[in-house]
């Protein structure tokens, strides 16, 4: 119901007041929704985030020329003394958290590029062998696979430390050629210690033997094989241990391979009485 008494003109500056009056009311809740929190607020939780895998001083970016393959996997560390980044033996694995983002890249292996020497295989330990990269002008960097089986020096001479196989890869400007090695012990000599024996019945001995190649270097893991030529004399197990049986004589043979060592045996008679002179040999145990 319109007011009595009020003129048109009021009437119409009344509604724009109650107008105006909402539309202040509604930017005051604005206002008290967009305040500050209290001093006493509990603070909002932030977002979490990743943290970055290397710190932001550590952010350049290297270039590690590693000979990988295709598929070969290999393990960045940083040296702690020289500060650089790559496959480093002997530092410790927690190392590699501090080390230098790095690109590494697989070499491609080239075809005009070929590793020269003499031979494939070594027959012995500790024998050097000349490396030479063919077609190459300039420095190379030498590796290998397994250098427990065979090191090689940055001057190209590989040395072999025991028997299997490694790979040498020469790495000259970006590319890289292969040459796998094997190492195999040949042997040339089997001693056998002692080279001569005298014993009583009953009385045993322990027989030790071994093969070296043509270095002298000891073959280990070398199965013998041990016999005797009258076992009713002496007669030996498979361990070297020599058994004495009866008097006599005879010849204990140790084999590996194509060599072969024989080790007389004599077995000396024994008597609890000497006659004519005789001599009287009594067992000592």
């Amino acid at each position: 119901m319109r007011p009595k008494g009020l003129p048109k003109a009021a009437r119409r500056f009344g509604r724009h007041a109650v107008t105006a009056g909402l539309s202040l009311f509604a930017l005051s809740a604005c206002a008290l929704s967009l305040s500050p929190l209290p001093a006493n607020a509990p603070a909002a939780q932030p977002v979490a985030q990743a943290s970055p895998a290397v710190p932001a001083t550590s952010s350049k970016v290297v270039r590690v020329e590693i000979p990988l393959a295709p598929g070969e996997q290999a393990r960045l560390e940083l040296d702690p003394a020289s500060g650089q980044l790559g496959p480093v033996a002997g530092t410790s694995p927690g190392a590699a958290a501090a080390a230098t983002p790095a690109e590494v890249v697989a070499l491609p292996e080239a075809a005009d590029l070929r590793i020269l020497a003499a031979t494939e295989i070594l027959d012995a330990l500790q024998v050097e062998l000349a490396l030479e990269l063919e077609g190459a002008q300039g420095p190379v960097d030498w590796y290998s696979s397994a250098p427990g089986v065979l090191s090689v020096t940055q001057a190209g001479l590989a040395r072999s430390q025991a028997n299997g196989e490694a790979e040498i890869t020469a790495v000259h400007t970006g590319r890289r050629a292969t040459l796998r090695i094997k190492v195999q012990q040949q042997p040339t000599a089997l001693e056998v210690s002692p080279g001569s024996l005298t014993v009583l019945p009953q009385e045993r001995h322990q027989l030790n033997a071994g093969v070296r190649d043509r270095k002298g270097q000891p073959i280990s893991g070398a199965l013998l094989q041990w016999r005797s030529a009258d076992p009713a004399i002496a007669d030996v197990d498979t361990t070297g241990i020599l058994h004495a049986r009866a008097a006599g004589r005879t010849t204990l043979i140790v084999s590996f391979a194509a060599l072969n060592t024989e080790v007389p045996v004599e077995v000396l008679a024994t008597t609890t009485a000497g006659k004519g002179g005789n001599l009287v040999i009594q067992p000592e145990f």
